[in-house]
């Protein structure tokens, strides 16, 4: 979002306000969902150790420095062609065809706008904020879509986390912040 925002002579003013917005949503609502969890889960949470057993990667012989550089290119790798797929498939579907998604001003904008931020690739903060400076979406839309963009985030959390339910519980909850927060902002404005 800041280098198209940068690119287009955005006001400063407007790019502090978002990032500021994003981080004090992000913050607050982290916070809350902590709170939230952390009285329902009384089991102790997991080590990292787990990931070590699941790979047999053999860290404690190999120390800190060779297993880190060992799990740094497996997870390098994992991103490398995940972002490959998700490229081709932008692609092959088109950027345009995503910003006409976009383009229709109703409730739904905002449901298709956390979905397209949900793509772990910074193609739909770039159409999003491209299609918000030409004021062809509104600020509740693009929000949408840039508070549910994790990057690659929720590619490593299905990874590393054999726990489905609670993978799609986190999506789930980002998703739907995504939306709310949106229309929420909108109405506001």
């Amino acid at each position: 979002m800041l280098p198209i925002m940068i690119s287009e002579h955005a006001s400063i003013k407007l790019m502090l306000l978002i990032v500021i917005f994003k981080v004090s949503v992000g913050i607050t609502i982290g916070f809350i969902i902590d709170m939230i969890f952390r009285r329902r889960n009384t089991k102790p949470i997991e080590e990292i150790n787990h990931m070590c057993e699941e790979e047999h990667c053999s860290c404690e012989h190999d120390g800190i420095i060779l297993s880190s550089i060992k799990h740094t290119l497996k997870i390098g790798l994992f991103i490398l062609i995940a972002n490959l797929i998700i490229n081709i498939i932008i692609y092959e579907l088109g950027e345009d065809t995503l910003s006409n998604i976009l383009l229709n001003k109703n409730i739904f904008t905002y449901f298709i706008a956390s979905l397209i931020g949900l793509i772990p690739n910074c193609a739909s903060s770039v159409i999003m904020t491209e299609l918000y400076l030409s004021n062809l979406i509104t600020l509740g839309t693009l929000l949408s879509g840039l508070l549910t963009g994790s990057g690659l985030g929720i590619l490593l959390l299905f990874k590393t986390n054999k726990n489905v339910k609670e993978n799609v519980t986190v999506l789930s909850i980002i998703y739907f912040i995504g939306v709310i927060v949106g229309i929420l902002v909108d109405l506001a404005i």
